[in-house]
C-alpha cells in the first residue's frame, strides 16, 4: 500500500531515526485530536503534506487523483481548524 511517500516514514514516524518530522513537532493534543477526528485517509494525506510531500506525489503513492488528495486535505483542515484557532478571552 505505501510506496515512495511512506518509504522514509510510517504515518509520520521515521523508520530510521533522525530528526522529528513536522507532524511529530505538532503538540500531542493536536495529533491525538487528528487521529480521532479524521478518517484514516484524511490523516494520511495531512501527515504526508506536513512532511513536505506534494499533492502529486501523494496522489501517485495512494493511487488517487490530485483533486481527490486536495479534497481529503481540505476536509481534514476544515475539521481541525476550530481546534487550532486561539480561544477568545472571556
Amino acid at each position: 500500500f505505501c510506496s515512495s511517500v511512506c518509504a522514509k516514514t510510517h504515518h509520520g514516524v521515521p523508520l530510521t531515526g533522525g530528526p522529528p518530522t513536522p507532524w511529530q513537532k505538532l503538540p500531542e493534543h493536536i495529533r491525538t485530536l487528528a487521529t480521532h477526528e479524521l478518517t484514516p485517509r484524511q490523516l494520511h494525506v495531512l501527515q504526508d503534506t506536513l512532511n513536505g510531500h506534494s499533492t502529486r506525489t501523494i496522489a501517485r503513492a495512494l493511487h488517487l487523483t490530485e483533486p481527490t488528495v486536495r479534497t481529503h486535505l481540505e476536509r481534514a483542515l476544515d475539521k481541525m481548524q476550530p481546534h487550532l484557532e486561539p480561544k477568545a478571552a472571556a
